[in-house]
């Protein structure tokens, strides 16, 4: 699967979502550092399947109904690494059923 990590997330969890077998870039590196939600999802669309964030806001400021790309939120008290680790298992076996178009939230509070 073709992952896009967020700006938010810590670039170094790359490498772990990578030990798993998918293909992993940063916004950053892909080129898209600074584009706003929806505008970063255009330009993602086509070329990633799922975009990885912590950002619960993404999902309610913009429509996934008829999107090819996914939306996995990773609910966690921060940005730091040592918060958002002990939640890559749930985010990564979510990522084996997700559909395009669907937004999945693991982690705290999380009922999926």
């Amino acid at each position: 699967m073709k992952v896009l990590l967020d700006e938010c997330i810590d670039v170094k969890l790359r490498l772990t979502v990578a030990e798993y077998g998918h293909d992993v870039q940063t916004v950053g590196f892909a080129g898209y550092k600074g584009l706003k939600n929806g505008r970063l999802l255009d330009a993602a669309e086509g070329i990633f399947d799922v975009l990885i964030t912590i950002d619960k806001n993404i999902a309610y400021q913009t429509s996934f109904r008829h999107r090819k790309i996914s939306l996995l939120v990773i609910r966690t008290t921060s940005s730091d690494l040592d918060d958002i680790l002990p939640h890559i298992a749930a985010a990564m076996e979510a990522l084996v059923n997700i559909q395009p178009g669907e937004v999945v939230y693991v982690g705290l509070g999380s009922r999926s």
